[in-house]
């Protein structure tokens, strides 16, 4: 969406075109701009500029234009004649839509599962459905359904179709903006709303009857990828809403059967009194002043005034709209609103569906409502990748990410605009296949983790290795391969992937410089010296630490890490853990304290919930409050917890309390990888950031 306002000159009117200015009776390019205010400079005009005659209200034009690509993001350009700095300040006056969930998933059925049918009628809410048995959804058989049904007598003969009904009361439907009907289904489906058929998937089209077959048999990830479609939302009405489901199988020796509901709508939000507030500051004299305004609410629209420092009279005021989030960029709902000691604003967090087929990667940056103020999409990085990438926010609006187990995944800088800044183009960098993780240093060097493919005699394994290079020089810094250690006997091999080396640490200690590395084959952490190039430790179970709890008691093998994607090294030099929890199907966030000399490792905290288990990815961090931020991400096609939801969660160790949660909206949003950020790190959003209206 664009917005175009030409403010009437007394001087004389704008003739230039788009993209340049009028400087001494010549129409001049204005440069592209970076993630901060810039200014375009001339010198000369601001030298002779008579600021005393500043006539703000009728001497200049502001173009501002929201950015289709990063619809977050607007370009504003205030146009001078020769006047002195520039305040930019905008207020939003609409706020986008608030959705909300009318149907979870995993609501109550009435169900009827004997084969038969119901009769006539059975769509219609005057339909007696008392016989009917009930239960919560996921409603099948063969997978982890909550509610089990019957499939008849024979095994090889099972019943074909099955009935579902369920009645919603609304109280106000009439302000629905939109409304987003979820089906998950396993095989074939038709939804009918109030009487009216509203979805069919992989079923023939006319009239069905119990022996009708699906036309195909759902199978592997399409079982968990919801068929979603827009529902008129006046057929919702203000009462009783009966929603009717007719589920038919591909064939009667089907394994599985599986039916569950969601509906989502948008509401008209009211706007918080006064709305946000974006300022930013252009200090010096210039004929033409740029504003890259980021980290808008995407659908929105703000009152600005640009007011120039020769007067005190704010300007005519002028519009910002933005557009609406494009498909595939996701919702986060808010379950726990922030509290007074949560810390950070923002949280920078990776995004991918997986599990649907749709695995395009992203990253995010969410506010403390779970709103998307920013997106980016690496370029490359969409079929059949993964989500394993790590991101880091540096500072002065740049961004670090790598991985994804693809030649694209080559570690890249990025600004808060989405110009990507560096690409690895050291030596030998493009052969090299980043996996999951990669770490900045404090002097700037990217040090990641790479994958290899190494031999010795008859035998060829997938192994590992860390390269550290400097972005500016291109110089190689430090390299080191997993072959090194199976040489020197540090390392055993067994399998195809013998390690599977996913995330790292890098620790800079009384023992010196080193790399710590998490292996999720072997359930191990090992400390690789920097210096000799050996491992000098190995944690975790049958390695070269006891557990113990905060006493000193020893804790059973059961209670060390099983499977783990993230380690990270918290400023008290304690080891935050993801325990992914795969031996005992739970998934938990552990925080650990080394006594090398001693040789413990003491289980200073852990956290986890009910139904809370992911056997892959999640990200563990202590933040500067000493609060946790936990991303408990999820991927259901790889055996997590059906129907759980991926989230951001800041815990506080002391006692546990949750004190902020946002989750994603959809089952199949995988994440890998969080950070979370101060108001004023990123963006000019006064509201988050008290301190830019001083």
């Amino acid at each position: 969406m664009t917005v175009l306002l030409l403010l009437a000159s007394a001087c004389q009117p704008l003739t230039c075109g788009p993209g340049t200015t009028e400087l001494d009776g010549v129409c001049t390019v204005i440069e592209e701009g970076t993630t901060a205010t810039t200014v375009l400079d001339s010198a000369d005009t601001a030298d002779t500029a008579d600021t005393a005659a500043c006539e703000p209200a009728s001497l200049w034009s502001v173009t501002a234009e929201n950015n289709p690509d990063l619809v977050t993001q607007s370009l504003v350009e205030v146009l001078l004649d020769g006047i002195d700095g520039v305040t930019l300040h905008c207020e939003q006056t609409g706020a986008p839509p608030e959705w909300a969930t009318w149907i979870p998933w995993g609501s109550t059925w009435k169900y009827l599962d004997d084969g038969i049918g119901p009769g006539e009628g059975w769509t219609e809410a005057s339909y007696d459905d008392s016989g009917w048995a009930e239960g919560p959804g996921p409603l099948g058989y063969g997978e982890d359904e909550e509610t089990a049904l019957s499939w008849g007598d024979d095994e090889d003969d099972k019943h074909i179709t099955s009935w579902f009904r369920a009645t919603v009361t609304l109280v106000d439907p009439g302000d629905v903006l939109t409304a987003e009907l979820s089906v998950l289904r396993d095989d074939g489906v038709v939804v009918w709303l109030n009487g009216q058929e509203v979805l069919r998937d992989n079923l023939p089209a006319g009239e069905l009857d119990a022996e009708t077959l699906a036309l195909t048999s759902i199978t592997g990830g399409s079982e968990s990828d919801p068929q979603v479609v827009d529902l008129d939302p006046a057929l919702l009405l203000a009462g009783d809403n009966l929603f009717a489901i007719e589920l038919h199988q591909s064939t009667p020796t089907s394994s599985d059967l599986a039916v569950d509901l969601a509906l989502r709508v948008s509401l008209p939000q009211a706007l918080d009194e006064p709305g946000e507030q974006h300022r930013m500051r252009s200090a010096e004299a210039a004929p033409a002043h740029r504003f890259l305004v980021q980290g808008l609410l995407a659908d929105a629209s703000y009152s600005c005034t640009a007011t120039p420092d020769c007067t005190a009279e704010p300007s005519a005021p002028f519009e910002l709209a933005t557009a609406a989030l494009p498909e595939g960029v996701p919702r986060l709902d808010l379950v726990v609103p922030a509290t007074a000691t949560a810390w950070g604003a923002y949280a920078l967090v990776n995004h991918g569906r997986p599990c649907s087929g749709d695995d395009q990667n992203r990253l995010l940056i969410v506010d403390h409502e779970g709103r998307v103020r920013w997106y980016f999409t690496p370029e490359g990085l969409d079929q059949g990748s993964t989500i394993d990438i790590e991101s880091q926010y540096l500072g002065d609006g740049v961004i670090a990410w790598g991985g994804g187990d693809r030649d694209e995944g080559d570690p890249q800088l990025v600004d808060l605009s989405g110009e990507i800044l560096y690409t690895a183009a050291y030596p030998d960098a493009g052969p090299h296949v980043y996996h999951h993780d990669i770490e900045v240093g404090d002097a700037g060097t990217i040090l990641g983790i790479i994958n290899t493919d190494e031999e010795q005699g008859p035998q060829s394994w997938e192994g590992f290795g860390l390269v550290e290079h400097d972005p500016e020089t291109l110089e190689v810094l430090w390299e080191w391969t997993s072959m090194e250690a199976v040489l020197t006997g540090d390392l055993a091999l067994g399998g195809r992937d013998p390690w599977h080396a996913n995330s790292m640490a890098v620790v800079d200690d009384a023992e010196g410089e080193s790399v710590w590395v998490s292996f999720l084959t072997t359930n191990e952490i090992v400390r690789i010296d920097r210096a000799t190039r050996r491992i000098v430790w190995t944690l975790g179970p049958g390695g070269d630490f006891a557990l113990v709890d905060p006493d000193g008691n020893a804790l059973p093998d059961s209670a060390w890490f099983s499977g783990m994607h993230a380690i990270d090294v918290d400023p008290n030099g304690h080891l935050m853990v993801y325990d992914n929890g795969q031996e005992l199907a739970r998934s938990r966030a552990l925080e650990l304290a080394l006594d090398t000399a001693a040789g413990t490792a003491t289980l200073v905290w852990s956290f986890q919930e009910d139904d809370w288990y992911e056997p892959i990815w999640g990200d563990a961090d202590t933040l500067d409050n000493g609060h946790k931020l936990i991303n408990m991400s999820h991927a259901e096609c790889w055996g997590g917890t059906r129907g759980h939801l991926g989230a951001l969660v800041e815990v506080d160790p002391v006692d546990d309390t949750i004190v902020w949660r946002v989750a994603f909206s959809d089952e199949d949003d995988s994440s890998y990888r969080s950070q979370k950020l101060d108001g004023c790190e990123v963006f000019a959003n006064a509201t988050l950031c008290p301190e830019l209206l001083e």
